[in-house]
């Protein structure tokens, strides 16, 4: 089952933005001269075989692309190494639904209702956490013209370096265990910061739920534990279904 939510979920989103397994190296010879070029600029052998995973599906773009590299959630006063978080002024008014009527099919989705929003479909599967398909708007790594999110895959290697903070920026997803989450703002609340408690980001602590909820319960329990800050958005909407 868990592969048949999966395969769901990931036909959803392809559906949606038109409005996990290991990828084959093409051959030896071509990892080792690409290899030698990544390892130039310090990266490991993971983030070398992440970035070599990166396929276009689409011409929006769409991307996907398997996470191999190790990653750590960071607090909000560690620096993400590339994130460029637009500032938006237009009303945001995404929608999320869930649809449980058949035990066989059921469907989360979303639509992202922003800016121009170039995508990656990230595959994650931490060590220490559940795997998950999360999508990344790549606006938020620098990508923000057509242009520049365009031909990915082709383009020189340092350009690409900044797909891997990929995972710190998922803005819906769901993990192995079936828990879907997604995030659409909404107006202003009058939320109290706890002194008690760390300060996580908006998109951040989505990933702290992918990686270490395997139900409601416990994606609500990681919500109540941190204040989340928001950044640009007013507030926002937390979606979670299991």
């Amino acid at each position: 089952m868990k592969t048949i939510h999966f395969w769901l979920y990931l036909l959803l989103v392809l559906t949606i933005t038109a409005c996990g397994g290991v990828a084959d190296v093409e051959a030896p010879a071509i990892f080792d001269a690409i290899a030698t070029e990544y390892a130039n600029l310090g990266l490991t052998d993971a983030e070398i075989e992440t970035l070599m995973s990166l396929e276009q599906v689409d011409e929006f773009p769409l991307y996907t692309m398997h996470y191999y590299a190790h990653y750590e959630t960071v607090s909000l006063d560690s620096n993400i190494r590339h994130a460029n978080v637009p500032t938006y002024t237009a009303t945001w008014e995404c929608s999320l639904f869930a649809a449980f009527a058949d035990p066989e099919g059921m469907l989360y989705g979303r639509n992202f209702d922003w800016e121009y929003s170039p995508a990656l479909l990230l595959f994650t599967d931490p060590a220490d956490g559940y795997a998950s398909v999360s999508m990344v708007d790549i606006e938020y790594l620098g990508y923000e013209s057509e242009e520049q999110a365009r031909g990915l895959k082709d383009s020189a290697l340092p350009y690409r370096t900044f797909l891997l903070d990929a995972p710190y920026l998922p803005f819906d997803g769901m993990n192995e265990m079936g828990l879907a989450v997604g995030m659409a703002a909404v107006p202003p609340g009058d939320m109290i910061s706890d002194p008690g408690k760390q300060t996580i980001g908006s998109l951040l602590v989505i990933r702290e739920i992918l990686d270490h909820a395997g139900d409601i319960d416990e994606a609500v329990s990681i919500l109540e534990s941190y204040n989340i800050d928001y950044g640009n958005a007013p507030a926002l909407h937390y979606m979670i279904a299991d």
